[in-house]
């Protein structure tokens, strides 16, 4: 059988599995945080990681804050995130399959989801093998920038009694939902600094005609 999962005993954490698989080239860890207020929630990272330890440490951050965010939200979910290294790695559909057959043998006590790198059709190749998936139908990044806005603008007020046009906003990472919350702050005539790892997403905010300048 070519899908290995190896238990890795974190304090803390109520279970974290590194999980290979040697035809796909899978090589992901999936971080069980907290489940006393439900299954654990939260998506699944598509990066390049040098090292097994920064890959480690980056899901077990993560999945510790979706904890608090699930709670804070105040929904039936605990905390979980999953990270999954393309240091060397073609994107494939084989890839993401064998990545839902790993969530799906955990049974319900991590549901993945979208996160940096990794797109809707991947969460639909993830779907052919487990029933474990949230977000499919649902686009999430113009909700969560609108939220995101409506607290840098409520803070703001708060701490300075001025309009956002007087404000300096730098945003670290401009994605789905970093181009839209540059939008929403644009129109308010804040001034932007953005910084983004490739051009491309640098480059369609010019396209948008967005003014900002550059880290």
């Amino acid at each position: 059988m070519s899908l290995k999962i190896k238990d890795i005993k974190v304090k803390g954490y109520e279970r974290v599995v590194h999980a290979t698989n040697e035809i796909t080239k899978l090589d992901c860890i999936i971080a069980i945080h907290n489940t006393k207020l439900g299954p654990s929630l939260g998506g699944v990272r598509s990066w390049e990681y040098n090292s097994f330890e920064d890959q480690k440490k980056d899901v077990l951050k993560l999945s510790e804050a979706m904890t608090l965010k699930n709670s804070i939200c105040g929904i039936n979910f605990g905390g979980g995130k999953a990270v999954i290294n393309l240091k060397g790695v073609k994107k494939t559909p084989e890839l993401y399959e064998s990545y839902g057959e790993v969530v799906n043998k955990l049974n319900n006590t991590y549901i993945t989801a979208g996160d940096v790198g990794t797109t809707m059709e991947d969460l639909l190749l993830i779907n052919k093998s487990t029933n474990y998936v949230s977000g499919i139908k649902l686009e999430t990044s113009a909700p969560t920038a609108k939220g995101i806005f409506n607290a840098i603008n409520t803070t703001f007020k708060f701490l300075t009694n001025k309009e956002l046009k007087e404000s300096t906003i730098a945003i670290s990472g401009v994605g789905k939902v970093g181009s839209k919350l540059s939008k929403l702050l644009f129109e308010r005539n804040a001034n932007l600094i953005v910084s983004n790892i490739g051009r491309d997403a640098i480059d369609q905010l010019k396209q948008d005609k967005i003014a900002f300048n550059e880290s």
